[in-house]
């Protein structure tokens, strides 16, 4: 049985061998010493050896190691290929001063408060006459005006700029933005002022994705020009062409807490629907000689225009790979294995470029096809309904159930939320979804004949109303969705482990598949009951590194206060990015306080920004009291928490605290900075500079 399912499903195989080797080179800190000689080197001597013992082992109890050494030949061939890519983006660029460069965008500006955020690909350093071979990809911001507001994907600047290694993460568990573009092949990023940048005349080069680019601009006015305003256009605009940069923060969040922010990204969901309509408007093709031919090759070229349209996307990506692969096996007539396909269209698709595999989208995709491949047909075989109304929204919901069970544990692993009225969500959008595609393309196709075009506008304005009326009903309603769920990696492992061992043991009622379901649940109960007993025994002080602010935690069990400037407190929102993701691994819900403030808990104390935290005791520095009067006595300190851009000499402070432990937070300016680092050095201090070093974290 083992067997038949590898020689059934090649692919499954391959894929498993080739995200192997990229493992060991992401993970394996030794591989990524190899040079390209001994990458290739290796790769022929394994890819001999395999040859050599297919043509020439006779052994019966031998014939496993051919293919072994053909699985080890994949494996070193997806080490090479993610050592490789790594080596053509991440160069040393870094220049201690300003130069000039030429680079071509390669994406649509993202308009932000006051920037233009694009990506740019190096070609040449115009100051020195270097051309780049091969060209490498950075991030520019450049200061949004009049001019900049006019750039678009493929012009090519001209600018003066110095690039610099985007900062790591500074807080525990903070999202790791450098790593993020690390995997998009990004290493560097560049700031360009106004008035040191200008558009070079290029030669008209052949571009399809200039091509395409112009074609959504235009597609996106023509929205507008036929009534689309406000939310409904931001929404269509989503929906048809991908472009998400008008979509309010407040219906983002209404659509992911109604489980629906998944149409706002165009994924497989909106490519199967282009295939259906395409399909249909193709149908007198098949009474043709060679109508099938001529079919499925439309279809992909218009499934492949459609991802091109829409900024190809990983998810837009495999939905296109994917079902070119299922056209092409029903242009040979040949039967498919729908797991091999799946597999099939991720090993083409990585061999291209392996960090796709660590792109969320790519993840979140292929788990929610995985999931519809797995559970769609077992489950939907359970109920049969003799009305095909009916039979069709049973099949929507099982589709819906399915993919959120192959997606869920991704999804709550990097947004830590679950919607719970998902399946309500996905039965009242779906037909609008289609609604929405099918107007939508109409409209784009009869823009020409204006009459036409406003009354399609009209009628997909009011379908997108309506769409933003039911997800913003569902996600108001009480329990919408569940927050503050922590799912590391291991977590989503056992979770995987227990869905599949539950499905194997009701399809198959094999007591084996029963103890799997145990196992994988005890596995997870288990994991969930350590993070909560470490939930209740932690006793931790986090003084966070966020620039401009002076935000400290106190942490003892359960309970939790945060002490904030007055900023922070009253502007919340600022904590977010830098402390979101570590309340909730840590279980906590904190209670704010602002620095200036008196309080008096048992096991925590502040008065007049003196702290006791069980035996540890620290002085949060006032900026606004620059003096500080002799005591008889000094009072003894564990750290001292300077803060604010008022320069207090540490001797003055010293006249009334005794300490030899500074913190300097990320609120005070470099100058300030300087000099207290200096006086550190001189009077024996030890100093922690939260800009430099990241958050200071105290276990008790």
């Amino acid at each position: 049985m083992k067997t038949m399912f590898y020689s059934r499903r090649p692919f499954v195989r391959l894929l498993f061998f080739l995200l192997a080797g990229f493992f060991v080179a992401r993970f394996i800190p030794a591989s990524q010493s190899l040079t390209s000689i001994t990458l290739l080197a290796v790769f022929l001597f394994i890819l001999t050896a395999g040859i050599l013992l297919h043509l020439f082992t006779k052994s019966f109890r031998l014939r496993w190691l051919p293919g072994f050494i053909m699985g080890l030949g994949v494996i070193w061939a997806g080490l090479s290929l993610y050592l490789i890519h790594m080596q053509r983006t991440e160069r040393v660029l870094a220049q201690a001063d300003e130069a000039i460069w030429s680079g071509r965008i390669m994406n649509e500006p993202l308009s932000r408060k006051q920037n233009l955020k694009m990506i740019l690909q190096i070609r040449s350093r115009a100051d020195s006459f270097r051309l780049l071979h091969p060209s490498y990809k950075v991030l520019a911001y450049l200061k949004k005006d009049s001019d900049s507001s006019k750039l678009h994907l493929g012009d090519i600047l001209l600018f003066k700029g110095r690039f610099v290694k985007p900062a790591g993460p500074k807080n525990p568990e903070e999202f790791d933005y450098r790593n993020y573009l690390n995997n998009l092949g990004i290493h560097y990023v560049v700031f360009i002022s106004k008035g040191r940048w200008k558009v070079l005349p290029s030669k008209e080069e052949f571009s399809l994705s200039g091509i395409f680019s112009g074609l959504r601009h235009y597609l996106l006015q023509q929205l507008k020009n036929n009534g689309l305003r406000g939310n409904e256009y931001a929404v269509a605009a989503a929906i048809l062409l991908g472009d998400e940069q008008l979509i309010d923060p407040q219906i983002h969040q209404n659509y992911a807490a109604a489980g629906a922010v998944h149409i706002l990204c165009v994924s497989g969901m909106h490519v199967g629907i282009i295939f259906l309509i395409f399909s249909q408007l193709l149908f007198f093709l098949n009474r043709k000689k060679y109508g099938r031919w001529l079919k499925n090759t439309i279809l992909v070229l218009l499934i492949w225009a459609y991802a091109l349209l829409t900024g190809l996307s990983p998810s837009v990506t495999r939905a296109a790979t994917m079902i070119s692969l299922f056209i092409m096996a029903d242009s040979l007539q040949r039967s498919y294995d729908p797991c091999n396909v799946l597999a099939a269209s991720a090993f083409l698709l990585l061999v291209v470029n392996p960090m796709l595999l660590f792109n969320v989208g790519f993840q979140l995709s292929y788990a929610a096809v995985l999931g519809i491949i797995i559970f769609y047909q077992p489950i939907f075989r359970l109920l049969y309904f003799k009305s095909k109304v009916a039979r069709i929204l049973w099949a929507a919901v099982v589709v819906s159930f399915s993919a959120q069970m192959g997606a869920f544990p991704v999804a709550a692993h990097y947004f830590h939320l679950f919607p719970d009225y998902f399946l309500i969500t996905n039965l009242a959008i779906f037909g609008l979804a289609y609604l929405i595609l099918t107007t939508g393309i109409a409209l784009m196709l009869f823009s020409w004949f204006i009459p036409m075009a406003k009354v399609l506008g009209i009628i997909l304005s009011g379908f997108v109303l309506v769409l933003n009326k039911i997800v913003m009903f569902i996600a108001r309603q009480p329990g919408a969705v569940q927050h503050d769920l922590y799912f590391p990696w291991f977590k989503v492992i056992f979770i995987y482990f227990f869905i599949l061992a539950v499905f194997l043991w009701i399809n198959k009622k094999d007591i084996r598949y029963f103890k799997a379901v145990l196992g994988s649940l005890l596995l997870v109960v288990g994991y969930q009951t350590l993070h909560k007993y470490n939930h209740l025994n932690q006793n931790n002080m986090i003084v966070y590194s966020i620039n401009k602010h002076t935000v400290l935690d106190f942490i003892h069990g359960r309970k939790d206060v945060l002490l904030l400037d007055s900023v922070a407190y009253n502007q919340p929102g600022v904590l977010t990015y830098s402390t979101e993701n570590n309340r909730i691994k840590l279980g906590l819900r904190p209670r704010h306080i602002r620095l200036t403030d008196t309080l008096q808990l048992p096991w925590f104390q502040l008065k007049s920004g003196l702290a006791v935290f069980g035996h540890f005791r620290l002085f949060i520095v006032n900026p606004a009291n620059r003096h500080f009067p002799y005591l008889q006595k000094k009072i003894p300190i564990d750290m001292l928490i300077y803060r604010g851009n008022r320069f207090i000499p540490l001797p003055e402070i010293r006249k009334s605290f005794q300490f030899q432990n500074v913190i300097i937070d990320a609120s005070t300016s470099f100058w300030v900075r300087s000099k207290i680092q200096q006086e550190c050095k001189q009077l024996n201090i030890k100093c922690f500079d939260l800009q430099k070093m990241g958050a200071y974290i105290l276990k008790q």
